[in-house]
């Protein structure tokens, strides 16, 4: 089997007729308040929906999170954070829930494997196509990939053509 290359033609073909093999993930930035559910008679939802009526009315800006709530186990501050890290840290109802909100104010009370949050989204990115010029050493990594995959089974079809095999049963 020769030597197997792409040109830049082929890779860009390649790239439009894969294109939902290169797609961000949806992600998100927020600060979070947490509020634990420490003791049987502690209501942390209740906690938490009256510190949000305040955060509101003072106006209250994310880098003050520190001031409020319980110490979580994780980070105050999320950049970026994709799905599956949140899942990691707050669980599969809390992920789908922060999804839903809105950005630029207080949100809440959302529950997650932990306890109760007030949340804070400053961005939200949605999953997207990724623009070939992002990932077009990938791209081309795939395409030449694709292209030696189906010159090796060109190579092993006339390997196979040139031979005939028989069975018999005694």
């Amino acid at each position: 089997m020769a030597d197997v290359s792409v040109t830049a033609a082929e890779v860009e073909a390649y790239y439009n007729r894969h294109l939902d093999e290169y797609r961000s993930d949806r992600s998100i930035s927020f600060t979070h308040i947490f509020f634990a559910e420490t003791t049987i008679d502690r209501d942390a939802e209740k906690i938490a929906r009256d510190l949000l009526s305040q955060l509101r009315a003072d106006g209250a800006a994310p880098a003050e999170a520190s001031r409020y709530g319980d110490r979580f186990l994780y980070r105050l501050n999320y950049a970026d954070a994709n799905a599956r890290s949140i899942i990691n840290e707050f669980g599969v109802e809390f992920v789908d829930d922060i999804f839903k909100i809105s950005s630029g104010a207080w949100r809440g009370p959302l529950r997650s494997d932990h306890g109760w949050h007030l949340v804070f989204v400053s961005r939200v990115q949605r999953e997207r196509i990724l623009a070939f010029e992002e990932v077009q050493p990938r791209v081309q990594d795939d395409a030449l990939a694709e292209k030696r995959e189906a010159a090796m089974d060109e190579t092993l079809d006339e390997l196979l053509d040139r031979y005939q095999i028989n069975v018999t049963y005694e």
